[in-house]
């Protein structure tokens, strides 16, 4: 199914819950196979549910180490971009404990 690239269906699993936790005997999860295959809309899919594009494998390979290698530039990219937006957004301040 997600071979077929077929993000309606892949869309429908993740709103009934879908195990999305599973990685491969080396690690790789969903989303490394499919920066292996270049399939971005699906890869668009696990981004706005928060896959962390920088999740290494046992080998140390990031997403978009995987994407690169396989000729995917411009998935790559995304995935840096989308990264790196991640890193720059403001996050909200410790509550401070209050004092006694």
């Amino acid at each position: 199914m997600i071979e077929k690239r077929n993000e309606v269906m892949v869309n429908a699993l993740l709103e009934a819950g879908a195990d999305t936790s599973k990685e491969d005997k080396d690690g790789a999860n969903i989303l490394h196979l499919l920066s292996e295959w270049g399939n971005e809309p699906i890869i668009d899919l696990l981004l706005k549910r928060g896959f962390d594009p920088m999740a290494q494998t046992k080998f140390h390979k990031t997403c978009v180490d995987i994407a690169n290698e396989h000729n995917h530039p411009e998935i790559a990219a995304k995935l840096e971009e989308y990264h790196f937006s991640k890193q720059e957004e403001p996050r909200l301040p410790r509550p401070s404990l209050p004092e006694y």
